[in-house]
């Protein structure tokens, strides 16, 4: 079974293709734009793995809470392929991989310079998430242990439990590895982005 995986939620866009005989991830830089650069990286990683499109059989994509403008990059992207290409379809939120190694505690993930996405964990299952701004984001913390990316360190956190993540790829993978294996596939109508705050746009119009 032939499996891509894009993750287009972060500042930091990434594309992974999985095999029944290998694997490769590709990473986008930061100076790489999602809307200029995913599809190019998704036809290199292919090109690569000497695959075609149709060769995939799953598409599998994080669906937020992230960036507004990455995730729709992304959920189009996926959406278009499998328009053509008719592919089973799994739906993964920003957080889930975090479940392969976070049993209890927060999650943490970038939004804006005030503000992070959360989910808190325990027993190994997110029991709420939201958005918190910098301002209250330590009393939300407490004395829980903190689990971040690590291209995302956050200097405030030096006295804090904090665990950064070097292999959310890998995590990635696994998660929608078992997703697959459990059969838990998604309809295109259910392929929907995971916003937990309102875009600028928005913003400015809830102004007027």
């Amino acid at each position: 079974m032939n499996i891509l995986i894009v993750d287009s939620s972060k500042k930091r866009a990434s594309v992974q293709v999985v095999t029944k005989e290998k694997s490769m991830a590709y990473t986008l830089d930061e100076t790489e734009k999602h809307s200029e650069n995913l599809l190019y990286r998704i036809d290199q990683v292919l090109d690569t793995l000497d695959l075609e499109l149709a060769d995939i059989d799953v598409y599998a994509t994080i669906v937020g809470p992230g960036s507004f403008t990455g995730i729709r990059v992304g959920l189009s992207t996926i959406k278009a392929f499998n328009l053509v290409n008719n592919k089973r379809l799994v739906s993964l939120n920003a957080f889930e991989p975090f479940l392969r190694v976070v049993k209890n505690g927060v999650i943490l993930l970038n939004s804006t310079r005030t503000s992070f996405y959360y989910a808190l964990v325990k027993g190994g299952k997110i029991y709420n998430m939201d958005l918190v701004t910098v301002d209250a984001l330590f009393d939300l913390i407490g004395d829980k242990k903190v689990y971040m990316l690590d291209f995302e360190q956050y200097k405030e956190f030096e006295n804090y439990n904090v665990e950064y993540i070097d292999n959310y790829s890998e995590l990635l993978r696994d998660a929608v590895m078992f997703k697959v294996n459990s059969g838990d596939f998604v309809s295109d109508e259910k392929l929907e982005p995971l916003y937990l705050q309102l875009s600028q746009a928005e913003v400015q119009l809830n102004k007027k």
